[in-house]
């Protein structure tokens, strides 16, 4: 399958700061991003999400493609679909994702929701450094070292609503709770 539109809402005009396309897995960290990226003030928006292609799933969260556009619609945010096969680059298939949006306007940023895991963060800048060129944009990461705490109240006051989805502390939460702020005032600040 080829990248493909989950949910094309209109994207405002787009300034000369181009826009700013963030790499949506549908987890909180993607959210947080997104937040983050309001706060700036920032610059028009597209979620791109990768996913297998054979199974329709986005990896490490196991989400539908159809949980991905409700985000998109709720957000009334465009929301980019690419399909990864297994074997095939990686880096070709988010590049020719990304000349779908670039039709639209140019892209500025390409923004990733990663919190501390250095090696993934070099990963990125390895592998995406000849698309970022490409597109005369830059690499984003507005959570890089944000406090957890910071992050978590960010979160809550959003008003959107989360279920823990793993847990290592099972006493103090379950799979599939509904989150809420009272039970993670009882974590270790080391619980992300």
């Amino acid at each position: 399958p080829e990248a493909h539109w989950l949910h094309e809402a209109k994207l405002p005009e787009i300034a000369t700061e181009g826009i700013d396309v963030l790499f949506w897995s549908g987890g909180k960290d993607s959210y947080a991003a997104y937040l983050g990226l309001r706060e700036e003030g920032a610059r028009p928006c597209v979620l791109l999400t990768t996913y297998d292609g054979v199974a329709g799933r986005v990896a490490h969260q196991e989400l539908s493609l159809e949980v991905i556009q409700r985000q998109a619609r709720a957000l009334d945010t465009p929301s980019l679909a690419v399909p990864l096969a297994r074997g095939g680059a990686y880096v070709e298939q988010v590049e020719r994702g990304l000349q779908k949006i670039i039709a639209r306007g140019p892209v500025s940023r390409l923004v990733f929701g990663d919190l501390h895991l250095a090696e993934i963060r070099r990963w990125r800048e390895a592998m995406l450094g000849s698309v970022v060129a490409a597109a005369g944009a830059t690499l984003h990461f507005p959570l890089w070292g944000v406090d957890y705490a910071v992050l978590r109240r960010r979160l809550e006051a959003s008003g959107a609503s989360f279920r823990v989805c793993a847990t290592e502390v099972p006493d103090a939460l379950s799979v599939g709770a509904a989150w809420t702020p009272a039970p993670s005032q009882a974590l270790p600040e080391t619980i992300d």
